[in-house]
């Protein structure tokens, strides 16, 4: 993918927390992105910083969820691992 400001790697390892791994670090550029777009249409174009300011309100959500998907696979993985002891 040559036309993304993020880039795109296919998973090494197609293991859940390694999947999540890469989508968090995704959704971390993406923030980044919207961020310095948000920055740049502040007080000079209301429309576009409003439309921008709520995708990157999404992109925060998507980030927090996935870091808690992440946090709670890796949670339980460490339990099983822990009860077949």
């Amino acid at each position: 993918f040559t036309h993304t400001n993020c880039g795109y790697d296919a998973p090494e390892k197609p293991e859940v927390l390694s999947v999540l791994e890469q989508a968090i670090k995704g959704e971390q550029c993406a923030i980044g992105i919207y961020s310095e777009l948000v920055d740049i249409t502040r007080e000079k174009d209301i429309v576009t910083y409003d439309i921008v300011s709520q995708i990157l309100a999404d992109e925060v959500e998507h980030e927090e969820d996935l870091q808690e998907l992440y946090n709670d696979i890796h949670e339980f993985i460490a339990e099983i691992k822990k009860n077949l002891k």
